[in-house]
Protein backbone atom coordinates (compact mmCIF):
# COMPACT_ATOMS: atom_id res chain seq x y z
CA UNK A 1 0.00 0.00 0.00
CA UNK A 2 1.24 3.46 -0.88
CA UNK A 3 1.61 5.21 2.20
CA UNK A 4 2.32 8.87 2.62
CA UNK A 5 5.74 10.03 4.30
CA UNK A 6 5.77 12.89 7.04
CA UNK A 7 7.42 16.01 5.87
CA UNK A 8 11.00 16.36 6.31
CA UNK A 9 12.01 19.61 4.91
CA UNK A 10 13.49 21.31 7.89
CA UNK A 11 16.82 22.61 9.21
CA UNK A 12 18.98 20.99 11.30
CA UNK A 13 21.95 22.74 12.88
CA UNK A 14 24.74 20.83 14.08
CA UNK A 15 27.42 22.16 16.45
CA UNK A 16 30.24 20.12 18.04
CA UNK A 17 29.76 19.63 22.37
CA UNK A 18 32.76 18.54 22.81
CA UNK A 19 36.06 15.41 21.91
CA UNK A 20 35.56 11.80 23.04
CA UNK A 21 38.31 10.04 25.21
CA UNK A 22 41.34 8.60 23.65
CA UNK A 23 39.68 5.32 24.84
CA UNK A 24 37.34 5.31 21.76
CA UNK A 25 39.45 4.88 18.66
CA UNK A 26 36.62 4.32 16.21
CA UNK A 27 32.97 4.82 17.62
CA UNK A 28 30.49 3.29 15.28
CA UNK A 29 27.09 3.35 17.52
CA UNK A 30 25.52 5.33 20.34
CA UNK A 31 22.92 5.65 22.45
CA UNK A 32 21.40 8.08 25.33
CA UNK A 33 20.82 5.70 28.45
CA UNK A 34 21.06 7.01 32.24
CA UNK A 35 21.93 10.24 31.39
CA UNK A 36 25.11 9.14 29.93
CA UNK A 37 26.19 8.15 25.91
CA UNK A 38 26.83 4.69 25.59
CA UNK A 39 29.41 3.94 22.76
CA UNK A 40 31.67 1.18 21.58
CA UNK A 41 34.51 0.78 18.99
CA UNK A 42 34.24 -0.85 15.59
CA UNK A 43 36.75 -3.03 15.67
CA UNK A 44 39.75 -3.88 17.04
CA UNK A 45 39.13 -3.74 21.04
CA UNK A 46 37.68 -5.82 23.33
CA UNK A 47 33.99 -5.78 23.18
CA UNK A 48 33.48 -3.23 25.64
CA UNK A 49 30.77 -0.83 26.09
CA UNK A 50 32.15 2.81 26.76
CA UNK A 51 29.79 4.79 29.19
CA UNK A 52 30.42 8.46 28.66
CA UNK A 53 30.13 11.89 30.33
CA UNK A 54 27.90 13.67 27.32
CA UNK A 55 29.26 17.07 28.39
CA UNK A 56 33.14 16.50 28.48
CA UNK A 57 33.22 13.26 26.42
CA UNK A 58 35.07 11.56 29.19
CA UNK A 59 34.87 7.93 29.80
CA UNK A 60 33.60 7.25 33.23
CA UNK A 61 32.78 3.71 32.95
CA UNK A 62 33.27 0.65 31.09
CA UNK A 63 31.49 -2.29 30.90
CA UNK A 64 33.32 -5.42 29.22
CA UNK A 65 30.72 -8.05 27.63
CA UNK A 66 32.44 -11.63 28.67
CA UNK A 67 30.55 -13.95 26.27
CA UNK A 68 31.49 -11.57 23.07
CA UNK A 69 34.40 -10.92 20.47
CA UNK A 70 34.41 -7.92 18.55
CA UNK A 71 35.43 -9.23 15.05
CA UNK A 72 33.44 -5.93 13.69
CA UNK A 73 31.13 -3.81 15.85
CA UNK A 74 28.56 -1.69 13.72
CA UNK A 75 26.02 -0.45 15.87
CA UNK A 76 23.88 0.07 18.95
CA UNK A 77 20.61 0.24 19.63
CA UNK A 78 18.42 -0.42 23.12
CA UNK A 79 14.69 -1.14 23.75
CA UNK A 80 12.94 -0.80 27.32
CA UNK A 81 14.90 -3.38 28.81
CA UNK A 82 17.98 -4.65 26.77
CA UNK A 83 20.78 -3.02 25.04
CA UNK A 84 21.63 -4.63 21.79
CA UNK A 85 25.22 -4.83 20.75
CA UNK A 86 25.77 -5.54 17.28
CA UNK A 87 28.66 -7.73 15.55
CA UNK A 88 27.17 -7.56 12.29
CA UNK A 89 29.72 -5.98 9.62
CA UNK A 90 30.93 -7.98 7.09
CA UNK A 91 32.39 -5.41 4.51
CA UNK A 92 34.73 -8.53 3.50
CA UNK A 93 31.91 -10.68 2.15
CA UNK A 94 33.41 -13.80 4.57
CA UNK A 95 31.40 -13.37 7.78
CA UNK A 96 29.24 -16.48 8.92
CA UNK A 97 28.75 -15.38 12.40
CA UNK A 98 27.17 -12.47 12.84
CA UNK A 99 25.78 -11.93 16.50
CA UNK A 100 23.79 -9.26 17.84
CA UNK A 101 24.34 -9.39 21.68
CA UNK A 102 21.63 -8.39 24.32
CA UNK A 103 22.53 -7.13 27.53
CA UNK A 104 19.91 -6.95 30.33
CA UNK A 105 20.18 -2.89 31.06
CA UNK A 106 19.63 -4.40 35.06
CA UNK A 107 23.03 -6.03 34.54
CA UNK A 108 24.35 -3.26 32.52
CA UNK A 109 23.82 -0.86 35.63
CA UNK A 110 25.14 -3.35 38.59
CA UNK A 111 27.86 -4.91 36.93
CA UNK A 112 31.10 -4.34 34.99
CA UNK A 113 31.34 -7.79 33.73
CA UNK A 114 28.14 -8.66 31.81
CA UNK A 115 27.49 -11.96 29.81
CA UNK A 116 24.68 -11.42 26.73
CA UNK A 117 22.12 -13.53 24.99
CA UNK A 118 23.53 -14.02 21.79
CA UNK A 119 21.28 -13.63 18.60
CA UNK A 120 23.28 -15.10 15.62
CA UNK A 121 21.98 -14.51 12.04
CA UNK A 122 23.01 -15.08 8.46
CA UNK A 123 22.30 -14.57 5.12
CA UNK A 124 20.13 -17.33 3.36
CA UNK A 125 20.91 -15.78 0.05
CA UNK A 126 24.61 -15.57 0.74
CA UNK A 127 26.37 -18.84 -0.73
CA UNK A 128 29.94 -17.66 -1.65
CA UNK A 129 32.06 -16.23 0.97
CA UNK A 130 34.62 -15.11 -1.60
CA UNK A 131 36.68 -12.21 0.22
CA UNK A 132 35.53 -9.01 -2.05
CA UNK A 133 36.09 -6.09 -0.18
CA UNK A 134 33.57 -3.29 -0.15
CA UNK A 135 30.98 -5.39 -3.04
CA UNK A 136 28.72 -7.40 -0.90
CA UNK A 137 25.13 -7.44 -0.31
CA UNK A 138 25.50 -8.78 2.81
CA UNK A 139 26.78 -6.44 5.27
CA UNK A 140 24.59 -4.22 7.62
CA UNK A 141 26.25 -1.32 9.17
CA UNK A 142 22.99 -0.03 11.18
CA UNK A 143 20.37 -1.08 13.54
CA UNK A 144 17.04 0.01 15.20
CA UNK A 145 14.51 -1.13 17.89
CA UNK A 146 10.73 -0.08 17.35
CA UNK A 147 8.22 -0.71 19.87
CA UNK A 148 9.42 -4.09 20.23
CA UNK A 149 8.43 -5.52 16.91
CA UNK A 150 9.78 -7.45 14.20
CA UNK A 151 10.00 -5.82 10.94
CA UNK A 152 9.04 -6.88 7.63
CA UNK A 153 9.36 -5.16 3.90
CA UNK A 154 5.90 -3.23 2.70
Amino acid sequence: SDKELPNTNFEITISEVTELDDLIKETSGLIYFNDHLITHNDSGDKPNLYEVNPTNGQVIRTVFIANANNKDMEDIAQDETYIYLCDIGNNTNTRKDQTIYKIKKTDYLAKNIVEAELITFNYAEQTDFTYSNMTTNFDAEAVICISNQKLSSM
